[in-house]
């Protein structure tokens, strides 16, 4: 089998990633480069699917974290695979970082967007119709996250997938903020935890309100649901090694 791990920033990535080893095929995302870890484990893949990657218009915090992960990744010898949600964002990675033009990318392969997800709530997941069109990878969904990316481009190359550090409790730390009204979260990563507003985009114009950011969580508990059916439909194992995870769709390995 063709096997493969995702690693994901969740905190209880810290409780299985010392059972990886460097001849793992291995799958890491977003700021990874910045652990310790990203020079013992060197992953082949590395997502990036935040957009303040390869977006300029975002605030100067974002810039000044994402070229710190830049200049981890390049100052080793070791050139990852860039998985990207999208063939265009490579030209704006380039753009944003001159030395993406001497790596190698991968697209997640997504389909009928709009279509795909509406169909699973039209037809529900048992009928003929979604289970053949999602048997024949015709029906998938958009890459929400880093775990829906993560998931989508690994269905379609590997058949024996593990999941750590993919907690998705943020939604367990959402608060209201008493005295102003504004929506906050307590965020706890792998590689560090913050406290602040819950914006609706990356420039800070925005305030999130509390049902449009449990709608967004909703999507991505649903959209790994359907990719839970698609794997299973095409003969993929997916195991859960997330310790803390709060995802239904797989079983728990740990």
């Amino acid at each position: 089998m063709k096997s493969l791990s995702i690693l994901m920033n969740g905190p209880s990535l810290t409780k299985s990633i010392n059972s990886l080893k460097k001849s793992d095929t291995l799958l890491c995302c977003n700021h990874f480069a910045d652990t310790e870890y990203y020079k013992k484990l060197k992953p082949q893949y590395y997502l990036l699917q935040d957009e303040y990657f390869w977006n300029n218009e975002v605030r100067d915090d974002y810039k000044e974290k994402r070229n710190k992960t830049f200049e981890l990744i390049f100052s080793m010898n070791h050139r990852p695979v860039f998985v990207i949600p999208e063939k265009s964002i490579k030209e704006k990675l380039v753009g944003v970082d001159s030395r993406f033009k001497n790596v190698s990318f991968e697209v997640i392969p997504y389909k009928y967007k709009i279509l795909g997800y509406n169909l699973v709530s039209i037809l529900g997941y048992k009928s003929i119709l979604f289970r053949s069109l999602n048997k024949l990878k015709l029906i998938t969904v958009a890459p929400e996250n880093a775990i829906t990316g993560g998931l989508l481009w690994s269905i379609y190359n590997f058949n024996d997938i593990r999941i750590h550090g993919c907690d998705l409790s943020y939604f367990l730390s959402l608060d209201i903020n008493r005295n102003n009204n504004d929506l906050i979260i307590n965020t706890e990563h792998f590689y560090g935890s913050k406290s602040e507003v819950v914006f609706s985009d990356k420039y800070n114009k925005n305030k999130q309100q509390l049902h449009d950011e449990l709608y967004k969580q909703y999507k991505i508990f649903k959209s790994i649901s359907i990719l839970a059916s698609l794997a299973i439909n095409n003969d993929i194992i997916i195991k859960n090694v997330s310790a803390n995870s709060m995802i239904q769709s797989f079983e728990f390995s740990l």
